[in-house]
């Protein structure tokens, strides 16, 4: 990329190489480290309030299933005898398992992995606009900066 645009940007005008460092200070500009770094903030906590709901609702399905086998325990033992509080018990553990059920879907983390998606992908962005303003910066204009670490890395 570097030589073409180099090339490109020897043959423009004083007025439009002006535009030129201009779009590249402005892409540095418009992506600023603090920006970034409160993305990154704010994408951990996504992922850790994601992370506490999601092992929720796996404790919850955990006790899910355990009330849905001693369910089916009662149940092929109701086919046999036909006791009052056995069938009532089995009724309260259908109702416990309706209310996991719900509240199992009720807890899916949908709005926040949105959220988190959106996030990253802004900080993709902002990095690509750092990294492209630093490319522009040292290989066409010819300006040397120091290159922060996470720009170089990514």
């Amino acid at each position: 990329m570097s030589s073409s645009v180099r090339e490109f940007f020897s043959g423009l005008s004083d007025a439009q190489k002006d535009l030129f460092r201009s779009v590249t200070t402005d892409l540095q500009t418009s992506a600023p480290e603090e920006k970034m770094e409160r993305l990154r903030n704010f994408h951990s906590q996504l992922k850790t309030e994601i992370d506490a709901i999601n092992k929720r609702r796996q404790g919850l399905g955990e006790v899910l299933n355990n009330v849905e086998s001693l369910v089916k325990l009662i149940l092929q033992h109701t086919e046999k005898s036909n006791d009052l509080e056995l069938v009532m018990f089995l009724g309260a553990l259908q109702k416990v398992s309706s209310d996991l059920k719900a509240e199992i879907a009720a807890l899916k983390p949908e709005k926040k992995l949105e959220k988190k998606f959106d996030v990253a992908r802004r900080m993709e962005s902002l990095q690509q606009r750092q990294q492209l303003s630093l490319h522009l910066s040292s290989d066409v204009l010819q300006i040397r900066n120091e290159c922060p670490e996470h720009v170089r890395e990514g």
